[in-house]
């Protein structure tokens, strides 16, 4: 296959990330059977591979990022496998910094194909493997090709039954948790922290930040069920992250000077990933790399700040042009749009243009409701993902807030509107999407690559 032939291939299984693709042969339910059958048909590469685990609603993927640039920086060859990817597929798996490349891809996809077709023949009963447990697998198979040291692995949804969750890792991170796919994960913290908790495995560590009473309970429960030490992070006394309010946001490209607290004293650090909440999730990836030392895995206070300054993960807070002020985020939860009117306040952004559209799983009200108080104007978009609500959805919505609204048919059209009418000193936010901030960096140049058109859009095979 090629490269097109490739993704087109994995694109046509169930697939809940873009809601399309199902038919009698998906899973009925989501449990190991198909993933396991497809590693031991590979040869088990999973078992050749030293992991992290991050499972969390919100930060999961900076903490994932972070925790890699840091492990990186001390010498660590780093596999990197997280979702959903920008603008190519292959930025979901990533190995020190780069993407796995179109040809290594294809090959790999090609060796995917063939152990789908034997599985299938020899259990016909499974069902076909979704579109996330093809990518798990190939993920580790890659890594083990290219002989990654550290594996760090985000999960895709929830925890327990997830596809990834058939790795022992060294040590499981839970980020912050919040209500999210409710209609999967239950519908209230205690049920979601259960099944976030799902990672927790015997005998290993646990990195966790401060979470809700309830959620911390299920944790905390959890961890002792399986005889692992929990290490909560981001608090005092203890490992956490201070910033100087008065001059965090004064230099350019941002940073927040930070103050980093760990055991032997304090270290100060330039956090590129802005607001703070990413000091809860440095927080995070800082205590998940304290705990690698007994794996023979040292990295001391050095790499941890290099490596956060060196923290590379874009649309989250992503300042595009200065004036006026375009900033990209890709806030998609009430909780993650809390987090962003508290950093744009910080930020002094004036006269908020919103740019913004959401998938259609999203509490978009919510959502607006949060960044109604900044804004002035919106602009209301749909991605080109499957799953995108489509604006008329989001008009009443933004009416019943009494704020300006438009319509437009893209996210560049959108964006070019906004452009226009945004004065100086002004503000233009792009957000309610990972899908609308892609379209919206790829509207202004900052893709390096991008997959073949309509490739996303495509209906899955059946």
């Amino acid at each position: 296959m090629n490269y097109q032939e490739a993704l087109k291939y994995i694109y046509g299984f169930s697939d809940l990330e873009r809601g399309v693709g199902f038919s009698s042969r998906s899973p009925s339910k989501y449990r190991f059977d198909r993933v396991t059958s497809l590693l031991e048909v590979l040869g088990n590469p999973h078992h050749n591979l030293r992991f992290v685990h991050v499972a969390g609603s919100n930060g999961k993927g900076s903490t994932a990022a972070m925790l890699g640039s840091i492990a990186q920086s001390a010498g660590v060859r780093i596999g990197l496998y997280t979702q959903p990817h920008l603008h190519t597929f292959r930025e979901r798996i990533v190995v020190d910094g780069l993407p796995i490349s179109p040809t290594e891809f294809s090959l790999l996809i090609t060796q995917l194909k063939a152990a789908v077709s034997t599985c299938t023949i020899h259990n016909p009963k499974l069902g076909d493997p979704t579109t996330f447990e093809i990518a798990t697998v190939a993920a580790f198979k890659h890594f083990v090709e290219a002989n990654v040291e550290l594996a760090i692995v985000e999960v895709g949804l929830g925890g327990t039954w997830d596809a990834t969750n058939v790795i022992d890792p060294i040590v499981s991170v839970i980020t912050s948790l919040s209500l999210e796919h409710q209609s999967i994960l239950g519908n209230t913290l205690r049920e979601i922290a259960s099944e976030k908790a799902g990672i927790v495995k015997p005998r290993r560590p646990v990195v966790t930040v401060q979470q809700p009473p309830e959620a911390m309970e299920i944790i905390r429960q959890k961890a002792q069920s399986m005889n692992s030490k929990i290490h909560v992070v981001g608090t005092s006394p203890g490992l956490h992250l201070d910033y100087k309010e008065q001059t965090a946001w004064a230099t350019r490209p941002l940073t927040m000077p930070c103050s980093l607290q760990l055991p032997n004293g304090t270290r100060h650090v330039q956090l590129p990933l802005i607001g703070k909440h990413q000091l809860l999730n440095a927080a995070a990836a800082v205590g998940a790399a304290l705990q690698l030392a007994p794996a023979g895995i040292k990295i001391n206070s050095t790499d941890m700040v290099c490596g956060l300054e060196k923290t590379a993960w874009p649309a989250r807070l992503e300042i595009i042009q200065e004036d006026p002020l375009l900033i990209i985020d890709g806030a998609h939860t009430p909780d993650a749009c809390q987090q962003l009117v508290e950093t744009l306040s910080l930020l002094r952004a004036n006269n908020v243009h919103l740019i913004f559209g959401s998938g259609s799983d999203k509490n978009a009200s919510a959502m607006l409701n949060i960044m109604s108080p900044l804004v002035s104007n919106t602009y209301l978009c749909a991605s080109k993902h499957p799953r995108a609500t489509r604006t008329d959805d989001h008009l009443s919505i933004v009416t019943n807030l009494g704020l300006e609204a438009q319509q437009f048919s893209s996210v560049p059209d959108a964006l070019r509107a906004a452009e226009l009418a945004a004065r100086s000193e002004e503000t233009i936010l792009v957000t309610g999407s990972i899908f609308v901030a892609a379209e919206a960096r790829q509207a202004k140049g900052l893709a390096n690559e991008i997959d073949p058109g309509g490739i996303l859009e495509m209906e899955p095979r059946h």
